[in-house]
């Protein structure tokens, strides 16, 4: 499907909507006092008037927000991952359900880099890493410390990184709470499945008067279902916070984790070390292959953050930084392969204030650093952003923005094939590029609801924004080919229809339409441009590439019994740039991925203890290559092409809440689960088997 043919189209449907954006503002100006009087709904810098729906999943035009505590799935959450992959605008590329081994998931059909992945609105920067793997790593977000998860598509927000035009995935921590007198409250968690899957976790929350405090201890471990496979993730959390004067506070999260996984080997019944008692995987790295290596990946991460929020009489004032630092070891039974160290910090602070009653104005800079250990940093960043979020009626909002990044990096210089420097003409282990961009932003929502009755509770949306970012591929890793390249530009458009269908049943689309003049990919990995490179491997900027996509939520109760979600999302590249050459060879890739999902889930009370859950999930087909290296030094690759044919699962759950409260026990409940319950054969990102049907039993309460 193509949306929005060309980029006249796109200019002419935004100068009209600014017209009459013009035109009406005269009409009826809105005060602070009007906009009190309507409920609204404040995300990721686009406020909307909206009905708050009471449920799990709120919507509202261009966000999705999910609230953890009510969030009903058929299994148990384990990580953030498992949450997000429920989600139809999300592409989980995980290589396993039960141990997310790559942490690499796509959001709109755009990779890992092409979005950004907040915390309380500080970015959680993308590392790389030696042989990769070195994406934002889900599983070691502490999931005891998530109030909610808010996804917001595209790139219209002027408040996050200029690599985010894919879209924001903004993790909100829990707010402090005032406690009159002190007590503290414990939750646990414990549950036991197939392939002796178990998952614990225990949280102590409390405090008294201005002081609150969560604290978190969690216990992953699963065999895994392939050989060699297991996981085990063992992470402790806790954030002190403070109440300050006036509904201000000030928060400190760190959070530790110790995480082991084992590298799934081969498992050929013509090969020499073939297991009936596990699946038949024929094609693996031959630097896994091996099972007696009993190759591991380790991890040790930690992670720091700081939080400062309070209100003044020139507004409200905002303060985030953070530290993170992750090592990685590949080990095996006869040594040690690879030892790296990661760091990335960050810090932003912004002001919000009414410079009249019908403009919020956000005002503020960010900056980020990321590096090998404690060297020197090989990617910075320095941003400052304005936003103004226009009341130019009660039910029309306009909201423009300027973000302006300066980024500087160091690419790597190092001729993996022969030595010595890929540029020799600089004599430097790095070469330093600078790179910098005025980004414009623009995102407005009118409400319908005083056109006429039948529109009550409607709204149309649409935004527009700039795209640019050097930072799209590759952006902290040993290969240096990214020197090569132009940073990605085009733009994004997005045009959102949001309307409650019936009773407090809401349904949001979102048709977006990107156009990009330099898309930057890796390049076909068989040709001789790619082989050949001295980076050992090479990048293509390609020419005239254009995405269109559809994103539907529906959300609600049907009755007071049953209630249910569905999301759909489709995704449609295409190249229109040089033919015969490396870029049509390499575009190819672009087509690669799932055009569809579609996700949903139901939830029916038989009473008011027990609850009946189902989850189902269906994916189109997709192709991908991998890319498993066998030597960083020299270049050496192992390259398998995957066809993964189409797919879908269902999940269910039966959980029944034994009583509401008795002293100082609450809410405990027991849920039986089946996964994949219909057993449905399907593989993975990397080509392998995925998980058979699982089943498994836990227990939650509070006291």
């Amino acid at each position: 499907m193509k949306l929005f043919m060309c980029k006249k189209c796109c200019l002419l449907w935004f100068l009209f909507l600014s017209a009459c954006v013009l035109c009406m503002s005269a009409a009826a100006p809105v005060s602070a006092a009007d906009e009190a009087a309507d409920e609204t709904v404040d995300l990721g810098g686009v406020t909307v008037q909206a009905e708050r729906l009471q449920d799990n999943i709120e919507l509202s035009p261009g966000v999705v927000t999910i609230n953890l505590e009510d969030y009903k799935k058929a299994g148990v959450p384990h990580t953030v991952l498992d949450i997000l992959k429920d989600r139809a605008i999300f592409d989980f590329r995980g290589a396993s359900d039960l141990a997310p081994t790559y942490d690499d998931i796509q959001m709109r059909g755009f990779e890992a880099r092409q979005f950004t992945t907040a915390v309380d609105g500080l970015a959680v920067q993308k590392l790389g890493g030696h042989w990769g793997f070195h994406f934002v790593d889900y599983s070691i977000i502490p999931m005891e410390q998530i109030e909610s998860i808010e996804i917001l598509p595209g790139p219209h927000s002027a408040l996050y990184e200029g690599k985010s035009f894919g879209g924001v995935l903004n993790i909100k921590t829990k707010a402090p709470v005032k406690r009159e007198t002190p007590e503290v409250k414990f939750n646990t968690v414990t549950s036991y499945g197939s392939l002796n899957t178990y998952d614990t976790s225990v949280t102590m929350a409390g405090g008294g008067g201005n002081m609150d405090y969560v604290l978190g201890v969690k216990e992953y471990h699963t065999d895994g279902y392939l050989k060699n496979n297991d996981y085990d993730l063992s992470t402790v959390s806790a954030r002190m916070a403070w109440l300050l004067p006036n509904d201000g506070y000030m928060s400190l999260l760190g959070s530790y984790s110790d995480k082991s996984e084992g590298i799934a080997c081969e498992n050929n019944p013509d090969g020499n070390f073939y297991d009936a008692s596990y699946p038949v995987v024929e094609s693996v790295s031959r630097r896994w292959s091996d099972p007696a290596l009993n190759a591991r990946r380790e991890k040790t991460p930690y992670s720091v953050r700081y939080n400062w929020q309070q209100p003044s009489e020139i507004g409200r004032w905002t303060i985030g930084a953070y530290f993170t630092k992750e090592d990685q070891t590949f080990d095996t039974d006869s040594g040690m392969l690879a030892d790296t160290e990661w760091s990335s910090k960050g810090a932003k602070i912004h002001n919000e204030f009414y410079l009249t009653d019908d403009h919020l104005i956000t005002v503020g800079m960010d900056a980020a650093g990321l590096g090998r250990g404690t060297s020197e940093d090989i990617v910075r960043t320095v941003a400052g952003f304005i936003q103004d979020r226009w009341y130019i009626t009660p039910r029309l909002s306009f909201t423009p923005g300027l973000r302006y990044e300066k980024i500087r990096i160091l690419w790597n210089n190092e001729n993996f094939r022969t030595g010595g420097y890929a540029n020799p003409d600089i004599q430097a282990a790095n070469v330093e590029r600078n790179y910098d961009k005025l980004m414009p932003k623009a995102f407005a929502t009118y409400d319908l609801d005083g056109m006429a009755d039948w529109l009550r509770d409607t709204s149309v949306s649409m935004g527009l924004s700039k795209v640019w970012t050097p930072r799209a591929t590759c952006e902290v890793c040993t290969w240096g080919s990214g020197v090569e390249m132009d940073p990605v530009k085009g733009y994004g458009l997005d045009l959102i229809f949001q309307r409650r269908v019936w009773e407090d049943i809401t349904v949001m689309i979102d048709f977006s339409h990107y156009e990009f003049d330099n898309y930057v990919v890796w390049a076909e990995t068989s040709s001789n441009y790619f082989q050949n490179s001295p980076w050992g491997r090479r990048m293509v900027g390609l020419e005239d590439v254009s995405k269109d996509g559809i994103e539907m939520e529906i959300n609600g109760n049907i009755t007071e019994k049953l209630s249910a979600n569905l999301s759909f999302a489709y995704v449609d590249w295409e190249y229109n740039g040089p033919e015969g050459g490396i870029e049509e060879m390499s575009a190819d890739d672009l087509s690669n991925r799932a055009k569809y999902r579609i996700n949903a889930g139901v939830t029916y009370d038989f009473t008011d203890h027990l609850q009946f859950h189902l989850d189902y999930k269906h994916q189109d087909k997709q192709e991908r290559d991998i890319i498993e290296i066998i030597d960083e030094d020299t270049g050496e690759f192992d390259l398998r092409h995957v066809k993964i044919d189409s797919y879908g699962i269902m999940d269910m759950s039966l959980s029944y809440r034994f009583l509401e409260k008795w002293h100082r026990l609450e809410n405990p409940t027991l849920k039986v689960f089946a996964n994949n319950a219909l057993d449905k054969d399907y593989v993975n990102d990397s080509g392998y088997p995925a998980t058979e049907r699982t089943y498994g039993a836990s227990l939650s309460m509070a006291f």
